[in-house]
Formats: C-alpha cells, structure tokens, sequence
C-alpha cells in the first residue's frame, strides 16, 4: 500500500502554489505577452486551470489518500503556465553568458518600463494603466497601484519571454555549420512564424 502524503508534506508542496496564485495576475499578463506559441494554453484555459487547481488542492485537504492523485493532476495542469513553481523536464539553469544577457535584457525592461509609467504620471494618465480583469481570481481590471508594481509586471513579463527565446533558440546566431555559438547580449532574437493551419494542440484524457 502507498504511503500516503502526510500534511506537512502536502501544506509545504501546495503553499508554494498558493503563494504563486497570490500573483496570478501577473503570471496571466505574461502569459498574454508572451511570443505566439511560448505557452500552449491561452488566457481563459490558464484561468479556467487556475480553479481547477484550487479545488484539487481542497480535496487533497479534505482526502489525504488521494493526495498522490491530486499532486500529478495539479502539476499536470499547473506546469503550462508561466513561472510555475514545481517546473520538471529541461533544467532552467542558465549558462553563466546566458544569464548575462538575461540580466541586462531585464534591467533594460525596467527603465523602460519606470520611464513608460513616469510619462503617463506627468499626463496625469496612469489610470489608464489598467491590470487585466481575472475571472479565475473574480477581480476586475483596474489601475496600478503604484510604479513599483506596474514595473514589477513588466519585468516579470519580459524575464519570462527572454528565458523562452533563450530555451527555445531563438535568441542568438549560429557558426557557419549551423551550431549555436555562446549567446551574447547582442545577438539578434528571431521569432519563427507558425504556417496557417498548424495546431499542436492535443485532447487530453478526463482526469
């Protein structure tokens, strides 16, 4: 017979969840500003995943013997979205070349991004700087509370969409063999388009 999960196990796997949920927000915008194809779920599947996630993680409450169960259906789901805390499969340890770039290409984001929310505070317009509406987390779409945050979606948002180019090869060049030559901060990043009619998405079985 399986062990069962006890609760410190499944309290200290699930709060990570949960605190991450407590930004969901900010995972869904950068979802949405991701490069086509980053993620393979769109805004409403990742809200409608968040809920389910939430229910699974108060049956694992209420039903410890199916923890397990409800462990791989949460990850199953949960490890679509961006910035999930429980990543498997290819390492996200960057080369210490890549997380150079990675680290300038944030701090770029970032003045930009001050700068952006500082010429709609001079307009005083910055209500017109509006978060996204969450269904999964029944919040309506209103203004930053401040720069810091605004500033803070953007970088996150950018983070996100750098390690996809970096992951998936588009951010770089190639020696004339066509291998990849170490990443530099100045290397271009070229995003492939995806032919017409092209649909990698696949029907899950019922959980």
């Amino acid at each position: 017979m399986a062990e069962i999960m006890s609760d410190e196990k499944w309290n200290a796997w699930t709060n990570r969840i949960l605190e991450w949920g407590e930004s969901f927000d900010s995972h869904l915008q950068t979802l949405v500003n991701a490069p086509e194809g980053q993620f393979c779920v769109d805004e409403e599947e990742m809200e409608d995943g968040w809920e389910t996630i939430q229910k699974k993680i108060r049956y694992g409450n209420k039903k410890p013997a199916n923890r397990d169960i409800y462990k791989e259906q949460i990850h199953k789901e949960g490890n679509k979205f961006p910035n999930w805390p429980h990543t498997r499969g290819a390492s996200s340890t960057l080369q210490e070349n890549e997380q150079t770039a990675l680290n300038r290409g944030t701090a770029v984001e970032q003045l930009a991004a001050q700068a952006y929310y500082r010429i709609y505070v001079e307009n005083d317009a910055e209500h017109l700087l509006v978060k996204r509406a969450s269904n999964a987390n029944q919040t309506n779409g209103v203004a930053y509370e401040s720069e810091s945050e605004f500033v803070e979606a953007q970088v996150n948002s950018m983070k996100t969409a750098l390690r996809g180019y970096i992951r998936d090869g588009f951010w770089g060049l190639t020696d004339e063999e066509g291998n990849a030559v170490p990443l530099a901060f100045e290397h271009p990043i070229v995003r492939p388009f995806t032919p017409k009619g092209t649909d990698d998405s696949e029907d899950e079985a019922g959980e």
